[in-house]
């Protein structure tokens, strides 16, 4: 299917339909005329099943590989990017067993102001495709999920825009973290607070947590950003070498 963008009758009918939570599907809008209408030449296979995020993502980017990731990140696409999360909403939501409701809307819906600020990062198809033309293979780290899933170290990483851009840092992270496709158990633990911290426990030890501070103080001495990959995980203290690769091996 030619892929469309929402009208904004069509992102308020999305909106009231996920607040409700009614039903397993959207109401039809994806070729209603009144809720959407064509935006790119490009086309989608709406058969098409993906087995995690990262797949998504480069799939994606495959069919938008003639657009410019800069342009498809203005908010004049953001109605396309939450179409795209309707023509895939089988395989995006989520329902919790608790409330009966699905995820939040920025899950679906680009929503660029909130309380706490910005959580565009969150809107499934837009962060999957962006993390896969910016890191390539390298997206794992973030999107080794199911496609109902954002996940933690997503959380963690696409929410900031200067680790979400970092390519050194974003391969650094797969090297250390990614196994198979997988992130390893461990990887996203909150490491405990010295001040909390009884002695000898190295919870989160390693970790990207501890990956990110370290980023910051490499950043006094370097200039982190244009650090590769192999430098910033050369530059690691000794409790990063359990995520090491050769450590792996």
């Amino acid at each position: 299917m030619q892929i469309r963008r929402l009208t904004a009758e069509g992102v308020g009918v999305l909106r009231a339909w996920l607040s409700a939570a009614e039903g397993e599907q959207p109401p039809q809008i994806l070729l209603d005329g009144d809720l959407s209408e064509p935006w790119l030449e490009e086309a989608v296979d709406l058969q098409r099943v993906f087995d995690s995020r990262f797949s998504f993502g480069m799939y994606l980017a495959d069919v938008l590989q003639h657009h410019r990731l800069t342009d498809l990140m203005l908010p004049e696409h953001d109605e396309m990017w939450a179409w795209l999360a309707v023509a895939y909403f089988g395989q995006l939501r989520k329902r919790n067993r608790k409330t009966g409701k699905f995820q939040g809307s920025e899950h679906f819906i680009v929503e660029r102001r909130g309380l706490k600020g910005s959580l565009a990062y969150r809107q499934a198809p837009r962060t999957a495709y962006e993390l896969a033309v910016v890191h390539g293979d390298a997206a794992r780290i973030c999107l080794a999920k199911p496609m109902d899933t954002f996940g933690d170290m997503a959380e963690q990483l696409a929410s900031r825009t200067y680790l979400a851009r970092n390519r050194g840092f974003i391969r650094a992270a797969a090297q250390l973290y990614v196994r198979k496709g997988e992130v390893v158990r461990g990887a996203s633990t909150y490491p405990v607070k010295p001040s909390k911290r009884k002695q000898g426990d190295r919870k989160g030890y390693g970790g990207l947590r501890r990956l990110e501070q370290r980023l910051a103080k490499l950043d006094l001495t370097y200039d982190a950003a244009a650090l590769s990959a192999e430098q910033i995980v050369e530059l690691l203290p000794r409790e990063f070498e359990k995520y090491k690769p050769q450590a792996s091996g």
